[in-house]
């Protein structure tokens, strides 16, 4: 059984076997947030919490090839996802605009009477994002992480900045783009990354 030690003792011989090859500062606060997090929701000591975990020597040896564990489905996954949902919104809104199909015009009523439903739903695809990875890679994705993010937001940039510069006509989203709506729309893009970073850390605790 590991010897009990302080966060501080623990921190500093995990850096200490960490490989050279990796990010050593960033893995060294991912581990300092776990410890923290699953001390607060267990309600143990960190002492308590760091035993749990194991010899530091033994965690940084998972660190040695700097590849996060081979479960790479979760990231094409989201990524796929997110493509998908703007290539089908896509297709929706050309096919509203260009044919008068009574089922195409449903399918474009029902969007717009269920936008909040939408938002919901997108904010929760970014809930579930952020705890996968975490869940998945555990505090060995702090990186998975960014990098997925920046990959699913780049549609969203793109859309506003077509948008914004009209090389895209914003008439044809006029009857869904309520002020409303689009101020929604821009606080949510803000707070993505920091909700999907806050599903990231509880998906942690239940990695380890």
């Amino acid at each position: 059984m590991m010897t009990p030690m302080t966060k501080e003792n623990f921190l500093k011989e995990l850096k200490a076997h960490l490989p050279y090859n990796v990010d050593k500062q960033d893995i060294i606060r991912e581990w300092e947030m776990h410890i923290y997090d699953a001390s607060k929701e267990s309600e143990c000591s960190e002492e308590e919490v760091i035993v749990s975990f194991g010899e530091p020597k033994e965690i940084a040896k998972a660190y040695g090839n700097n590849t996060p564990v081979q479960k790479n489905w979760v990231v094409p996954f989201y990524i796929g996802c997110n493509a998908l949902f703007y290539i089908v919104g896509s297709l929706v809104t050309l096919a509203y605009h260009t044919t008068e199909h009574p089922i195409v015009e449903s399918i474009w009523n029902t969007l717009i009477g269920y936008a909040p439903a939408i938002i919901g739903g997108y904010l929760l695809f970014w809930i579930f994002l952020g705890f996968e990875i975490g869940r998945t890679y555990g505090v060995r994705g702090s990186r998975v992480l960014s990098k997925t993010v920046l990959f699913c937001m780049l549609p969203n940039v793109i859309l506003m900045v077509l948008t914004l510069y009209k090389w895209i006509p914003i008439e044809l989203f006029e009857s869904l783009l309520s002020p409303m709506f689009v101020l929604v729309c821009v606080i949510l893009n803000f707070l993505l990354y920091p909700i999907c970073r806050i599903a990231y850390r509880v998906g942690i605790s239940r990695s380890l």
